[in-house]
């Protein structure tokens, strides 16, 4: 399964990929927006590395680069990145939610996916990262990121 779960992301995340397209709920969309945002903040307050492991799941697709399956492996990027980057001040973050897609894995388990972009400034020239946001049974959960 996880094998099969491992293609989905990276097929949704080079977007070529075709699916229904469904509309989100008021709800959905505050609850992708929060978790989009918290998801950035934590990794700029460099803080608490329980809290952003417990709002990311495996397996976690790495800058379109690389795909962490363990758990202690994201922790242990985590943990690099506050090392490494230490704490930032981002003033004001936008989110846009770009695309939501729902999936169907092994003919029985739905998921859906959202893309979200975070811009990180005011104007339409700040800096971004993208998000995949994994949304099952009402928990949503960071599961990649590309900047």
């Amino acid at each position: 399964m996880k094998k099969i779960f491992l293609s989905l992301v990276f097929l949704y995340s080079i977007s070529g990929f075709t699916q229904e397209k469904l509309s989100l709920s008021a709800e959905q969309k505050t609850n992708i927006s929060k978790i989009a945002k918290t998801w950035v903040e934590e990794l700029a307050k460099a803080e608490n590395l329980d809290k952003i492991t417990e709002i990311s799941d495996v397996p976690f697709a790495l800058d379109r680069k690389k795909v962490l399956t363990k758990t202690a492996d994201l922790k242990a990027f985590y943990s690099s990145v506050f090392k490494n980057k230490g704490k930032r001040n981002f003033p004001k973050l936008r989110i846009q939610i770009l695309d939501y897609k729902a999936e169907i894995l092994e003919q029985y388990i739905p998921i859906s996916v959202a893309k979200v972009a975070v811009y990180i400034g005011e104007d339409e020239h700040s800096d971004a990262v993208v998000l995949c946001i994994l949304i099952k049974n009402d928990t949503y959960k960071v599961i990649g990121f590309s900047d």
